[in-house]
């Protein structure tokens, strides 16, 4: 790579070692200086990780604020055709932004973060940034709800880095991408975007974009094209339409990905470049459902919060693509994101391991007119003109159980002008209120959140005909390890997806929820609705979904089995695609026909194991289960290889409670406290160290922090012999 392009565009991360304190006068500038209690932090961030999840605790809700120090590289060029901006990833909340002693910008996180143009900085000198942020916000900064059905947590959730541009650039989120399939093998693709020039000279540029394959091959060629004028301190579009061939389109079984790049030339020489990865496909909703690439294609989704206890909404980066990893394991091919903007990372996940998203803009019970409208739009926009080259994204969410017909209209509008290849949607929980406040037909899908009994009515109150169940299979008492409780949600969504899936007019379904969450409504604050725990366990509706949809042979077994004097394992919970289990336990034996994914069972037979046999046309898988005795000691387990982690990054521990044969006890629930000595920092939600263990199983994430070197981790309980566990720098 060349000098000159190295040069186009350069990022200087800034996510280490800022200060911070939680509590300040919101609307007084900060000192110059942190205090000397403050607290020195990484991003991402969140204040709200250890005040959270907790019963009977109300959440942190005021200012915040950040410093830091920070030095402009040495090789920056601010005098010539660069300069340089301030970018803030994605966080909720509103505030400003200090550079020295001078006001910088306001900020509002809008979930999607902002980008600050910088005054000119000279190479190599010392600045100090200052941040305030608060999430006591107005009603009209999305989702306008003071207390959804969620957590608005503060913070700077996101990285933050300098970027240096040159001058005439491309503006990145300009960029719009419209597919057209030209034959089987080939696609024609047409290309909107916006130059803009900040020097004060008029330029003479020609645009030049290719599509390069995964082997480095180009596929797709517009060729540099005419030359055009822009004058200083001007905009101008251009537009570009070329064939690309061969492809292979993008598939949720696979996702075959490609680079789009643009060159912007001046003359001879490449002075910007713009790459996004995209893939080919067709999505489109129907009366007959949903079709990707032509075949129709149930939705088998679940609706996911950016949240986790200890970390707030301050997700370690590489648990954005552990979350799309699990939702595929688990048989999933849909995510909502709901009810709020996230990560780029999840939908580059997505994008990489062929998982449709539905996509919404913040807003729980709160669609109005007015300042919330105007900033709805607003975020609206930034987020189709951010996310609309994912190919794993084909809806827009334009609300969330409000109602508003107006906002709607304007809204539905925008999307289709930002882009006319998706759909978009709202998810209704009382169609007789959509009625009586005439939002029905304004958007492409219908979402049904809950009214199961609707289907049959509402694919006629939207224009594809389409219906999407959004939200069902509710039950927030799912605490992991209750068996008898997770059954209950088993048998909850088996039932409600034999309704979905039968209707021929529905394109699918989205659980709720992904994970477990937390909210103060109505004084909840911990929800146990999801298929997997808040720290990412699975629980047993994770397996029954999996067996629904698995090819081969799957069986997995949930017994909390005791080790007592004359007693059997009493209930044994089976999930299972097999046609036939057979069972042994101790003397007893059995044979069970299997009609559904989920079996209870009813055992009373002394034995030491429980052995199952499950038989799936010429296929058997075998699984066995032991008695446990009690409760003796702690182990932590690392879930890696290695237990390295580097700084930023994390590592998640397995804290089991075992008896004095290492069986997991799966009886014992409780607090287990761990602390850390050296450079790991601990993702705990409480401010006492403690974590909750169900079911005999627990779970932290240990962040790499500071200078580099080990750390010992140590778990503790009373009457239960502890562990040690050293972490190191990898």
């Amino acid at each position: 790579m060349s000098d000159a392009h190295e040069a186009m565009r350069r990022e200087w991360p800034m996510h280490e070692d800022w200060d911070f304190v939680r509590t300040g006068r919101r609307f007084r500038p900060p000192p110059p200086a942190p205090p000397d209690d403050a607290l020195r932090v990484d991003l991402p961030h969140c204040w709200n990780g250890a005040d959270t999840f907790q019963p009977g605790l109300a959440y942190y809700r005021g200012p915040g604020t950040y410093w830091k120090k920070f030095r402009v590289p040495d090789d920056v060029e601010p005098e010539r055709d660069t300069f340089l901006s301030l970018v803030l990833e994605g966080f909720y909340g509103t505030g400003h932004a200090w550079l020295d002693n001078e006001h910088l910008a306001r900020l509002d996180g809008e979930y999607l973060g902002t980008e600050i143009d910088l005054p000119v900085l000279e190479p190599g000198a010392e600045h100090s940034l200052r941040i305030r942020l608060t999430n006591r916000c107005s009603r009209s900064t999305l989702p306008g709800n003071p207390m959804p059905d969620f957590l608005l947590y503060g913070g700077l959730a996101g990285r933050v880095k300098l970027v240096q541009k040159r001058k005439l650039h491309f503006w990145a989120e300009s960029l719009i991408l419209l597919i057209a399939p030209d034959s089987e093998t080939a696609c024609r693709v047409s290309l909107g975007w916006s130059l803009r020039n900040r020097s004060n000279r008029e330029r003479s540029v020609a645009v030049r974009w290719q599509v390069i394959d995964a082997s480095g091959r180009t596929v797709g060629d517009s060729g540099a094209g005419s030359q055009a004028r822009i004058a200083g301190r001007c905009s101008v579009d251009g537009q570009a339409s070329f064939l690309v061939d061969p492809i292979v389109p993008w598939d949720v079984t696979n996702p075959v990905l490609y680079q789009l790049r643009g060159e912007l030339l001046e003359g001879d020489r490449v002075i910007d470049r713009l790459e996004r990865r995209i893939g080919f496909r067709t999505a489109v909703f129907s009366p007959s459902g949903f079709h990707l690439n032509g075949e129709r294609l149930l939705l088998r989704g679940c609706n996911r919060h950016e949240s986790m206890p200890g970390a707030g909404n301050a997700l370690p980066l590489e648990q954005h693509r552990e979350d799309a990893a699990l939702l595929k394991e688990m048989g999933f091919n849909f995510v909502r994101l709901s009810h709020y903007p996230q990560h780029p990372a999840f939908l580059d996940a997505c994008d990489e391991l062929g998982i449709l998203v539905f996509a919404e803009i913040a807003s729980w019970k709160s669609v109005r007119g007015g300042a919330w409208l105007r900033h709805a739009r607003r975020q609206l926009k930034r987020m189709i003109q951010r996310d609309r080259h994912h190919p794993s994204v084909i809806l827009w969410g334009l609300g969330n159980e409000g109602r508003h017909r107006g906002a709607f209209l304007a809204m539905d509008a925008l999307a289709h002008d930002l882009d006319p290849a998706r759909a978009t949607i709202y998810a209704e929980n009382h169609l007789h209120r959509a009625r009586r406040k005439r939002t029905l037909g304004l958007t492409d899908v219908y979402g049904v959140n809950y009214e199961l009994d609707v289907l049959g009515e509402v694919g006629a109150h939207c224009r594809a005909g389409a219906i999407l169940v959004s939200e069902c299979s509710n039950e927030p008492h799912t605490e992991r390890g209750d068996l008898e409780a997770e059954a209950r949600q088993v048998e909850r969504i088996l039932c409600d997806l034999e309704v979905v899936t039968a209707h021929p007019n529905a394109a699918g379904y989205a659980l709720w929820c992904f994970n477990d969450y937390a909210t103060l409504r109505k004084d909840r604050y911990r929800r146990f609705s999801g298929v997997v725990d808040a720290w990412r366990v699975p629980k047993m509706a994770a397996a029954a979904h999996q067996a629904l949809v698995a090819s081969e042979p799957m069986l997995r077994v949930f017994a909390d089995w005791p080790r007592t004097a004359g007693s059997g394992p009493g209930t044994v919970h089976l999930v299972s695609n097999c046609e036939r289990i057979q069972w042994s336990c101790g003397h007893a034996q059995g044979e069970l026909d299997v009609t559904g994914v989920y079996t209870r069972l009813q055992i009373d037979a002394p034995g030491d194991r429980m052995t199952f046999r499950g038989r799936k046309g010429g296929h058997i898988v075998e699984v066995e289960t032991f008695p446990y005795g009690p409760a003796s000691r702690l182990r932590m387990i690392a879930e890696r290889d290695k237990a390295e982690v580097r700084r930023g990054e994390s590592l998640s521990i397995l804290v089991r409670v075992e008896d004095e044969e290492g069986r997991c006890v799966r009886g014992w629930s409780g607090l287990v406290r761990v602390a850390s000595e050296g450079r790991a920092r601990l993702l705990i939600p409480t401010a006492t160290g403690e974590i909750w263990v169900h079911g005999g199983i627990g779970r932290l994430f240990v962040q790499g922090h500071g200078a580099g070197g080990s750390a010992k981790l140590r778990a503790e309980c009373s009457d239960l012999e502890g562990d040690t566990l050293e972490i190191f720098d990898g």
